[in-house]
């Protein structure tokens, strides 16, 4: 359907100043969320606007090696540093910097939890959190790695994660590993302190390659056994590349393997992490195993085309124009005609994205791609627009995109 056709259709007409409607509240939410700091639309649950695929353990900070474009090219949009904040503060920004010109949410570790002394050290979290968190590449701070492992108590995790709300908004997360015991999983397991939460298993580690299936079933079947509320979950899919036991943890397909259990149990729909140590430099990684790189690719594939049309992603986000980034916003309606409208925050329209013309068609997923200019063919300034999609569902708002200057 032509775009004045469409625009003489009275659904349209009446769409639009639906649109206008949504355009207001999202606006005024956007004023609140400046104002008071929080995000009034999220609930008393978190929701992923995006999937996340997390380049997990990814400890690569100036790109020396290119790891940042590796992690890019392998369509990444998050990455977690265990020890990012033992680092100096220069080392730190510019790390965050870096991350925020490649459109990667940061999951940032605040591990200054003492399990020895069951002791916090409230004033330097107190300073990492306030000097670091108005940062626009932070995307959840990281408290706790397998508290149920490392045995601290439930009243001590609460304690952590109440503290670290109270200095910010920003979602917390933490990894609880799945081989953890019933009694572990009965004395350690809290969903009080967490928004977020990481799913970890090492099956090629506990009961080599003939018992994967079964030990991965038992110990999701046990999570979801204590699993109360509704939390996005990332499960991940785990690749150990510093061992001399990389052939025995990393068999052929292991990845497709471990993807297809968590799909089974719905433990995909938000994401996935790629557990690698070191992926860069002189260690062994995926930039040295090509069908390792290519696996991880088809996973991040196949979890982009989970659900068609239902969980639309905006990728990079925020997208760096001056890089030459363009915004790829994925998953649409492949069974009717699809309009992308972006429009600003004042709610003019930018740009229009249709069918046959911006669209295509890429291992089973649709994908609208914005080169960030207006219908003009000029460059937009640098700030936030809004995604608006209409499709025989009627017309929603998908999500907000931040875009720097060209």
């Amino acid at each position: 359907m032509g775009l004045n056709q469409y625009l003489g259709d009275k659904r349209f007409k009446n769409r639009e100043t639906m649109v206008k409607k949504i355009i207001f509240l999202a606006s005024l939410l956007t004023l609140c969320v400046l104002f008071f700091g929080k995000d009034v639309s999220s609930g008393s649950s978190l929701g992923l606007s995006e999937k996340i695929e997390l380049a997990y353990a990814f400890p690569e900070r100036t790109n020396e090696y290119r790891d940042f474009d590796l992690a890019q090219e392998a369509h990444f949009n998050a990455v977690l540093d265990y020890i990012l904040m033992w680092q100096s503060d220069e080392v730190i920004e510019d790390y965050l910097d870096l991350c925020y010109q490649y459109g990667f949410k940061v999951f940032v570790p605040l591990p200054y939890y003492d399990k020895e002394t069951d002791f916090l050290n409230r004033a330097e979290i107190e300073r990492q959190v306030n000097k670091w968190k108005s940062h626009s590449a932070i995307y959840s701070w990281y408290i706790l790695d397998e508290p149920a492992s490392h045995r601290i108590p439930k009243a001590s995790q609460e304690e952590f994660y109440n503290l670290v709300k109270s200095l910010d908004t920003k979602p917390v997360s933490i990894a609880v590993r799945g081989s953890n015991s019933e009694e572990k999983w009965q004395s350690y397991f809290t969903e009080k302190a967490f928004d977020l939460l990481f799913f970890a298993m090492y099956p090629y580690v506990k009961g080599g390659e003939k018992t994967v299936n079964l030990y991965m079933n038992l110990c999701i079947t046990r999570f979801l056994s204590h699993r109360k509320g509704d939390y996005p979950v990332i499960p991940i899919i785990q690749a150990f590349y510093d061992s001399n036991e990389s052939d025995y943890l990393n068999p052929a397909g292991h990845l497709q393997e471990m993807y297809e259990v968590f799909e089974d149990y719905d433990l995909v729909s938000n994401g996935l992490a790629f557990y690698a140590w070191r992926p860069g430099g002189d260690q062994i990684g995926i930039r040295a195993d090509t069908s390792l790189y290519n696996e991880v690719k088809e996973l991040i594939s196949l979890n982009e085309r989970t659900s068609p049309g239902d969980s639309i992603t905006i990728y990079p986000n925020p997208c760096d124009l001056q890089r030459g980034q363009g915004v790829r916003i994925t998953n649409l309606s492949l069974d009717s005609p699809v309009m992308v409208r972006i429009f600003d925050v004042a709610g003019n329209l930018v740009r229009i994205l249709e069918d046959n013309d911006e669209m295509t068609l890429e291992e089973g997923s649709k994908i609208a791609t914005w080169d960030g200019t207006n219908e003009a063919g000029e460059w937009v300034a640098r700030g936030v627009y809004l995604v608006f999609v209409t499709s025989e569902k009627g017309t929603t708002m998908v999500g907000k995109i931040a875009i720097l200057n060209k």
